[in-house]
């Protein structure tokens, strides 16, 4: 039986009847004044690993979360009774994207990385003074965007035409953060007046890290590059073309999974891990979600679909529990792509050390993942 989130109940946590109207600074100040998260305010501040620049944020407060303070983490359970969301326990609702039943909604994370003081300028005096040795004041704002209000609806079930808008949603909230968010320095490689950088990506699962049930992506806005979005302002700075060009061009066609025409999706040649994914926009001018056309924005969410239900269901029939990262790469240099890695797979201090091991052949995995798509596009499945 579907159970909703009352749309009444939505309503009554937004922040204003029209929030994408409102100046950025206002809506910042009604999170500051009004949400829950403001009680797990992080450190703000971040240090880098000298040998790699890999990044650590400290954020002491997500210590508290329910899954990482229970003596024995409890299994994960997909019954919206246990579930705080449908319960109607919200933070601060930041926009409504109705749906064809219920509505893709976000709000900010109850225990940021990073924290939406950041974005009001006299936060600087406030909020991180402390800057330590090559690391420095990370500021932002950390959010999340439940795919549906019904508990069971995520990508893997949702009519496309419902996943478009969501998608279409978090296009139009990043445009909004990206371009008015004066106190972020300008983006390297700035293109549009856009400020700061956007880490979009999905947790499935708990050998994922997802730790809630009720199908969400997260949003993480913030002054400084991702080391994904570093990777590829880096390629891109190294070959003059974005990593998108480079795959089109380079990773085998036999590897090609289905080109629908303005998107593709492939297996990587380097796989990490069995069943790996990856779609690119072919028009790698584009590197934001509010750079796609209408066409575009469809193409991506459809192979971003099937690639999600493959998954799922060639995980289930090896017999292993479904987990897997989902990441949509944007940004400077970098050509519009999602990846799409499954979790089957402990991590080792082989994979630790920078080599993974990968219990298939690229090959073996297209064969078996072309074969379901087939058989997705001919008889979707609920």
């Amino acid at each position: 039986m579907k159970q909703f989130v009352s749309m009444a109940k939505l309503k009554q946590h937004l922040v204003d009847p029209q929030p994408l109207r409102m100046e950025l600074s206002q809506l910042i100040e009604q999170l500051i004044d009004n949400s829950n998260s403001s009680q797990n305010i992080p450190e703000s501040h971040y240090q880098i690993d000298p040998r790699d620049g890999t990044i650590s944020v400290f954020s002491a407060a997500r210590a508290k979360r329910i899954h990482t303070t229970a003596a024995e983490p409890a299994a994960q359970s997909d019954d919206q009774s246990d579930c705080p969301i449908c319960q109607g326990q919200l933070t601060t609702v930041c926009h409504i994207q109705p749906l064809s039943e219920g509505a893709s909604f976000i709000t900010d994370n109850l225990y940021p990385v990073v924290t939406p003081h950041g974005l009001n300028p006299e936060a600087h005096t406030e909020f991180g003074t402390q800057s330590f040795i090559r690391g420095g004041h990370i500021f932002g704002g950390h959010f999340l965007q439940w795919t549906s209000s019904d508990h069971h609806a995520d990508w893997h079930n949702m009519a496309i035409d419902d996943l478009v808008l969501t998608v279409d949603q978090l296009a139009k909230f990043s445009l909004k953060v990206l371009t008015e968010a004066d106190a972020m320095p300008k983006t390297a490689g700035c293109q549009q007046g856009s400020r700061g950088y956007f880490s979009i990506f999905k947790n499935y699962g708990a050998k994922a890290g997802a730790s809630l049930t009720h199908g969400h992506q997260q949003l993480v806005f913030s002054n400084i590059m991702s080391r994904s979005s570093f990777n590829n302002w880096r390629f891109y700075g190294r070959h003059m073309e974005t990593f998108a060009d480079y795959m089109l061009r380079e990773n085998p066609t036999s590897l090609e999974l289905l080109d629908l025409g303005e998107v593709v999706l492939l297996i990587p040649y380097f796989m990490h891990r069995p069943y790996t994914m990856m779609a690119f926009v072919k028009d790698t001018a584009c590197s934001h979600l509010h750079h796609l056309t209408p066409l575009q924005t469809r193409q991506l969410t459809e192979a971003m679909q099937l690639a999600i239900k493959s998954i799922r269901a060639e995980l289930a029939a090896d017999g292993k529990p479904i987990a897997f990262n989902v990441t949509l790469h944007t940004g400077p240099g970098c050509g519009l792509y999602v990846e799409i890695l499954p979790r089957a797979d402990t991590m080792g201090g082989l994979e630790l050390q920078g080599c993974w091991v990968c219990q298939a052949l690229p090959t073996d995995c297209h064969q078996r993942l072309q074969e379901r798509i087939g058989l997705l596009r001919t008889k979707p499945e609920s």
